[in-house]
């Protein structure tokens, strides 16, 4: 195990008190008050398990200041900005559509937002008790990056997930095998904690604080873009006109199951029940297993961790029926 690791984890560590005591302090005093905040959670948890089970129509638009795949970056510099559409049914069966817009694209010269890659999906949501939960799904991704042989490499993504939560704790395990003219499969393994803060603006919002520690486990049997220092004939690193160093887009592939990331988050959720959603969240991100020129961060080969930002929405825009408050 790295040391970067043991570190991030020490530090993910000692946040859990200062949240806590934040939660814990937010609420009234009064003993009183107190059992009118646990009545009042226990309703938004009953309103919330009444949404769930209701056949929603909504519009989602997420962003991350990264393009991140098994840790790495595509040596873009670019963004990640994902507007959708999604239709849950009362059973638990979805279909949701997603495109991918990035500001740049591999091997193409320029930059301005264009769509990268658009996903068609299909899941299905479950319980199995009252702790215990989980889903299936499969998407079909339409490419728009890259060469031909990238385009293709990867089209069809299917994945299971098994949810435990028990006291805030969560604990989370999920699989995916991703396919095309190659294939690839993973595991994350998942644990975080929330505290949520009940009525923030009125009787049927909430603020939740979640700190969590993902680890991906995977191989990288699917060619993966890299950045490699150009060199002439004489094995001399060439520069351009501005003296910078040149790079050349290659691939890189490795057929070792390995961890390939962690990924520390501390996300911050504000739920207007029935009306919006809104999670903000930080994360440090530490490669593992790097192929040189796998990680480019500012143009430069990088083995550190790095931050980045993300904010996922999610909008109702129809319900079949109005729950009863």
């Amino acid at each position: 195990m790295s040391q970067r690791f043991l570190k991030i984890a020490l530090v993910l560590v000692l946040c859990f008190p200062a949240i806590s005591f934040f939660a814990q302090n937010a609420k009234p005093v009064s003993n009183a008050h107190d059992d009118d905040d646990d009545d009042l959670e226990a309703l938004l948890d009953k309103l919330e398990d009444v949404l769930d089970k209701t056949s929603t129509l909504s519009v989602n638009l997420n962003y991350a200041d990264k393009v991140i795949v098994l840790g790495r970056d595509y040596g873009l510099n670019s963004y990640n900005l994902a507007p959708g559409l999604a239709y849950k049914d009362k059973s638990g069966i979805s279909i949701y559509v997603n495109a991918l817009v990035w500001d740049s694209l591999p091997e193409v010269a320029g930059r301005g937002p264009r769509v990268a890659e658009t996903d068609l999906g299909l899941g299905y949501d479950f319980k199995l008790n009252k702790n215990l939960s989980g889903s299936i799904g499969y998407e079909h991704w339409f490419n728009n990056y890259g060469n031909d042989t990238l385009q293709k490499a990867l089209t069809n993504y299917i994945s299971a997930d098994l949810s435990y939560d028990l006291e805030g704790f969560t604990a989370g395990l999920s699989g995916y095998y991703v396919f095309g003219k190659q294939s690839g499969i993973g595991t994350n393994f998942s644990l975080a904690k929330t505290f949520v803060i009940p009525k923030i603006f009125g009787h049927k919002d909430k603020i939740a604080f979640t700190p969590s520690l993902t680890a991906e486990l995977a191989n990288g049997g699917v060619q993966r873009p890299v950045l490699i220092r150009k060199v002439n004939k004489q094995g001399v690193p060439v520069v351009s006109k501005e003296g910078k160093p040149v790079y050349v887009r290659k691939t890189t592939t490795d057929k070792a199951i390995a961890i390939r990331d962690y990924d520390f988050a501390l996300q911050v959720t504000y739920a207007w029940l029935g009306v919006m959603d809104i999670t903000p969240a930080l994360h440090y991100m530490i490669p593992e297993n790097l192929a040189a020129g796998e990680n480019i961060v500012n143009g430069v080969s990088s083995t550190a961790g790095f931050f980045y930002f993300s904010i996922d929405t999610k909008w109702p825009l129809w319900r079949k029926s109005k729950p009863k408050n």
